[in-house]
């Protein structure tokens, strides 16, 4: 039986040992050697095999970056050339960001003849792109004033071309999700001619824009790197959208005034107030525009408080607005707009109108008294000479008197003239005649009025 030395068989070289294979990391991205913060939440391990030359008892041991750390382990019996291997890598030595070398140094057991292997790769990456801060997309111009509208959308062809600015440690393989308000938005990952170009793009188009609903809401992203490392919210810019054609079934504006049938000379002059109801999501600052017809009123803005009321508010209508749009029916309606859009209009409140009065039009209907209507002039009835107009003496105390009312070619025959003496609760009447045309008409004053 022979006891001799089995390395006593092996004659090694000295000056060119054969070259080892690198290591394998099982976890790490082939592509780049990556780790992710999952990877690292586990041992990391590199995988060798062992070498054509090694015999039990030789050691191994990891060089990370060309240092030794760790365990020196050694080729048990049955670990025969080609048999896999391993060495962990020791936690504290991942726990710095870089980018590292991972090999191993064999040792021969007898000699002490050492060989390092080809190096490996991996990455280490525990931070968040864009550190402290992500500015935010930059959009078309055209939304520069924080509000879309869907002209302006079409406009663009149906969809907003946004630019995610640079940002710190921009790379390959970065997810960007981009958020509306709450909602969830368009995604991209970057790819290597994106981090050359420094250029990232991402497009919302009409059919998400509308999903969104119009509101007001911040834009904003977020950046998850291939490590899974997560980026702060990056700054926010706030856009108003208007892309819904504008309800029209708002409810009807009210005119307690006309619910007897007729909007009359009386009710406007006393003016007529409109009532807003309450409509649909009303918000303080909505400014709200009446129409009597084809006039519109001048806006009127709600203040807080005012979307809490039903109705909202009145709306005063003076006469000259009544009467621009003449005695029939007249439809009233009104718009609400918000930030300078309008978000709505109502349904047609159809009132009847009727201004016409006998005699001449009233050039001032807002003030009390027709200025085309003469004074009546009063004069006595006694035999006097020295009868003054609108005097009532001593020697006509006792008699009748007469009341003179100029012609108006408006009058006509059937008007009544209704003459009023002081307190008086009744008046003195006379109706006209064919044969009281185009000449001044006489009224007498009973001595008893």
């Amino acid at each position: 039986m022979c006891t001799s030395n089995p390395r006593s068989l092996i004659t090694r070289k000295k000056n060119n040992p054969r070259a080892l294979n690198a290591p394998i990391v099982p976890l790490a991205d082939p592509a780049d050697g990556l780790l992710t913060l999952e990877d690292l939440q586990n041992s990391i391990i590199a995988t060798l095999v062992v070498w054509d030359d090694a015999l039990p008892g030789d050691e191994y041991q990891l060089l990370w970056d060309g240092k030794a750390e760790g365990k020196i382990k050694e080729i048990a019996i049955d670990e025969t050339p080609g048999a896999s291997i391993f060495l962990e890598i020791p936690e504290f030595l991942l726990v710095n960001d870089g980018r590292f070398e991972v090999a191993y140094r064999a040792t021969n057991a007898a000699g002490g003849l050492t060989n390092d292997s080809d190096p490996t790769y991996i990455i280490v990456d525990k931070t968040a792109p864009g550190g402290g801060l992500l500015a935010g997309l930059i959009f078309p111009s055209v939304v520069d004033d924080g509000v879309l509208t869907s002209a302006e959308l079409s406009g663009l062809g149906d969809v907003i071309s946004t630019e995610v600015p640079g940002y710190t440690g921009i790379a390959w393989g970065d997810y960007i999700q981009t958020f509306w308000g709450e909602k969830p938005g368009p995604t991209h990952t970057v790819v290597e001619d994106e981090v050359t170009m420094d250029e990232v793009m991402i497009d919302f188009d009409r059919a998400f824009l509308e999903s969104v609903g119009d509101v007001a809401e911040p834009v904003y992203y977020i950046v998850t790197d291939r490590a899974g490392n997560v980026s702060i919210k990056s700054q926010t810019k706030t856009f108003s959208l208007f892309l819904t054609p504008a309800p029209t079934d708002f409810p009807a504006p009210l005119c307690p005034q006309a619910e007897d049938g007729v909007v009359d000379d009386a009710d406007a002059r006393a003016i007529v107030a409109v009532s807003v109801p309450q409509y649909p999501d009303p918000q303080a600052g909505d400014k709200v525009t009446l129409y009597w017809g084809d006039s519109a009123l001048p806006e009127a803005e709600l203040k807080p408080g005012d979307e809490t009321q039903n109705p909202i508010f009145d709306i005063n209508v003076r006469y000259s607005t009544i009467a621009l749009s003449r005695d029939g029916e007249v439809a009233l309606r009104y718009e609400v707009w918000r930030s300078n859009f309008l978000i709505g209009s109502s349904t047609e409140l159809m009132v009847n109108v009727n201004l016409e009065l006998p005699g001449p039009v009233d050039p001032d209907p807002e003030t009390p008294e027709n200025e085309n209507l003469d004074l009546p002039i009063i004069r006595g009835t006694s035999s006097s000479a020295n009868n003054d107009d609108n005097v009532i003496d001593e020697e006509d105390f006792l008699l009748e008197a007469k009341a003179i009312i100029g012609w108006k070619n408006d009058f006509t025959i059937s008007d009544q003239i209704h003459l009023y003496w002081g307190s008086q609760p009744i008046p003195v009447t006379f109706q006209i005649e064919t044969i009281d045309l185009d000449k001044d008409i006489t009224l007498t004053i009973p001595n008893s009025v």
